[in-house]
C-alpha cells in the first residue's frame, strides 16, 4: 500500500504545521490529503480497521471543532497515523 505510506508522510507534515500553528498551510494540507485517504479507505477490505481509521478521523474533526491546533496536530500524529500505520 504505497498510497497510505505517502498519505503517512503528507500527513505527518500537516500535524507539524498545526504544531507550529501555520493553520493555512496546515488545513491546505490537509485538505489535500483527505481525498487520497478517502480512496485508499475504501479499499480497505477489513471492516474493523476502516472503522478505526474512521473513529480516529472523526476525533481529528473534533478537535478541528474545538479549534484547537495543538490538539488537532496530536491526534493525526498520535491517533490518525499509527492507525493508518498498522494497514502497512
Amino acid at each position: 500500500m504505497d498510497g497510505l505510506e505517502t498519505i503517512i508522510n503528507e500527513l505527518s507534515l500537516v500535524a507539524e504545521l498545526f504544531y507550529q500553528e501555520n493553520l493555512k498551510n496546515a488545513y491546505a494540507g490537509l485538505v489535500a490529503a483527505l481525498p487520497k485517504l478517502e480512496k485508499e479507505l475504501q479499499e480497505i477490505e477489513d471492516d474493523d480497521a476502516r472503522q478505526e481509521v474512521t473513529d480516529k478521523l472523526n476525533l481529528t474533526l473534533q478537535a478541528m471543532e474545538d479549534n484547537d491546533s495543538i490538539l488537532i496536530a496530536d491526534t493525526i500524529q498520535y491517533e490518525l497515523i499509527e492507525a493508518l500505520q498498522q494497514l502497512i
